[in-house]
């Protein structure tokens, strides 16, 4: 029977796996340029998203004075 021999040239941190798994825990971590703008975007969007509903409902309450109306208003812009 034959015998196979293995040259082991790192263990435990230093090992290739070891860093292969180190890089992509990091890569996961790591948020990019797009998600990064994208998540000040967001930020926006939601107040500005609040701030349209609230003129929608002020604004159909001075014409209308119906509530039920201008909450439906306020509801669909949100």
């Amino acid at each position: 029977s034959g015998t196979i021999q293995v040259k082991v040239t790192a263990v435990g941190e230093a090992s290739y796996l070891s860093q292969v798994m180190d890089i992509i825990k990091q890569a996961q971590n790591d948020k990019s340029r797009a998600e990064l703008l994208s998540d000040k975007v967001a930020g926006y969007l939601f107040y500005f998203a609040i701030s349209v509903g609230m003129i929608a409902f002020i604004i159909w309450m001075l014409i209308d004075n119906h509530i039920d109306f201008a909450l439906e208003r306020l509801v669909t812009v949100l």
